[in-house]
C-alpha cells in the first residue's frame, strides 16, 4: 500500500482528498508510466488506492462520493497505454530442470518434482500441511489454507497425482511437510534461492520455481485440453 499512495502523497499530498477531480486521478496513474512499472502493477496499485479511498470513506476522512471519482478512471488496456508490459512466463526447459537437480538438498529437490507434477505455486507448496491433504481416497487433494483467489470464495483444491506421493515424505511432529532445517516451514524466497544456487553450480539456463506450475499446466492442457488445464491450475 505504502507504494501505491506514494504517487497520491508526491502529486497531491497538500491537497485534501474529497476536491480531487478525475484529471487527477488520471494524473496519480499515469505518473507510475514514468517508475518503469509495468501496467498491470500500475492497475493493482490503482486499485489499492481505491481500497484507501473507501477507508478514508468509512472512517469518514472523505465525503461518500469521492470514490465516483476514483471509479471513473479506467484500468490501463493491453496496447492502449505507453506503460511495459510485462513479458510471458514461459515454462522452465526440462533439460535446464534436470540439470538442476543433482544439485539441490532432498527436501529441495522433492519440493521442486511436486510443485512441477502439481502445478502449485511456491507460496502453497510451501506452507503445505499433513491436516491440509485429504488422502482416503487413492488420489490425494491438497487445500491450502490461504490462497490468492480466497476473497473471492473460491475454494482451491490440488491434487496430489499418485506418483508423487512419496515426495512428501513421512509426517512430522510439526504437521509442516517441508520443514527447513532450522525449524519451521521452507518459505517461498528460501526455497527460490536454493534453486538458484543449484542452477548456479550446473551452469545451466536459468529459471524461477514459478516456471514449473506453467509446466504442469502446459502438459494438463496438451493431454486434456484448456477446461482440463483451467480446472487443475486452479
Amino acid at each position: 500500500m505504502l507504494h501505491a499512495l506514494q504517487p497520491l502523497d508526491l502529486l497531491y499530498g497538500h491537497r485534501v482528498l474529497d476536491t480531487l477531480k478525475v484529471p487527477d486521478v488520471q494524473a496519480v496513474r499515469d505518473a507510475m508510466i514514468p517508475a518503469d512499472l509495468c501496467r498491470s502493477t500500475i492497475n493493482t496499485r490503482m486499485s489499492r488506492l481505491r481500497r484507501f479511498v473507501r477507508w478514508a470513506i468509512k472512517h469518514q476522512h472523505a465525503k461518500p462520493a469521492t470514490i465516483l471519482t476514483w471509479d471513473a478512471v479506467d484500468a490501463l488496456q493491453y496496447g492502449r497505454s505507453q506503460a511495459r508490459e510485462t513479458k510471458p512466463i514461459l515454462s522452465a526447459k526440462l533439460e535446464a530442470f534436470e540439470a538442476m537437480l543433482p544439485h539441490l538438498p532432498d527436501l529441495v529437490r522433492r519440493m521442486a518434482l511436486l510443485q512441477m507434477a502439481a502445478g502449485m505455486q511456491s507460496g502453497e507448496l510451501c506452507p503445505m500441511r499433513w491436516d491440509l491433504v485429504d488422502r482416503r481416497a487413492d488420489i490425494w487433494v491438497y487445500t491450502p489454507a490461504e490462497h490468492k483467489t480466497e476473497h473471492h470464495g473460491h475454494r482451491r483444491n490440488i491434487v496430489i497425482p499418485i506418483p508423487t506421493h512419496d515426495l512428501l515424505g513421512e509426517p512430522r511432529a510439526s504437521g509442516y511437510i517441508f520443514e527447513h532445517g532450522r525449524g519451521g516451514p521452507y518459505k517461498p524466497s528460501s526455497y527460490a534461492q536454493a534453486i538458484t544456487k543449484a542452477i548456479s553450480i550446473a551452469g545451466c539456463e536459468h529459471w524461477i520455481p514459478h516456471q514449473l506450475r506453467h509446466n504442469a499446466i502446459t502438459e494438463w492442457a496438451t493431454k486434456g485440453g484448456v477446461e482440463v488445464a483451467r480446472l487443475l491450475g486452479g
